[in-house]
């Protein structure tokens, strides 16, 4: 067991590095070979340290290749979630639009005049009660707070508005 906590703490460690490669360098791509660099240095610390450490740490059954295999795994795992950071949904978008002052419908569909699902984007939008008609279309205090949790979590991240 503490041989798959050993895998997820130098993973999280991993994870927080690429964090501060991405927050440092130019916004806007992934740096994959970087996280998959970063990944192969944890795995050799870590089994490293599932070999090296006194057998009187590890309670119950050692689970060094289980441990090896989950933390593979978190590694595409951890590359979905981020992914999604750099991707920015209509429904984002209408949000950040919206948080910048009240739009017309019209505005809104000239800002986003590519994209053939806005219509049901804003109708979803307005549904949920994120946005409400007034004529024009304004935020409600839910459509601030999901949109500024939004924005909190990318700031954590090291992304701007929009991904």
């Amino acid at each position: 067991m503490v041989d798959l906590m050993l895998a997820v703490v130098v993973f999280a460690v991993v994870a927080a590095v690429h964090l501060m490669i991405c927050r440092r360098r130019a916004k806007g791509k992934l740096y994959v070979r970087e996280l998959l660099c970063l990944s192969l240095v944890g795995l050799a610390v870590s089994l490293t340290l599932s070999f090296v450490l006194p057998q009187a740490v590890f309670v119950g059954p050692r689970l060094i290749l289980t441990a090896a295999v989950f933390y593979i795994l978190l590694i595409p795992a951890y590359l979905c979630f981020y992914v999604l950071t750099l991707l920015v949904s209509p429904s984002k978008k209408i949000l950040s639009l919206l948080a910048q002052g009240a739009l017309s419908k019209t505005k809104i569909h000239q800002a986003l005049a590519v994209e053939q699902f806005v219509q049901s984007r804003l109708a979803d939008l307005i549904a949920s009660g994120m946005v409400r008609d007034e004529g024009r279309l304004v935020l409600t205090v839910q459509g601030r707070v999901s949109y500024s949790l939004a924005c909190l979590f990318e700031a954590f991240i090291g992304r701007g508005k929009g991904g």
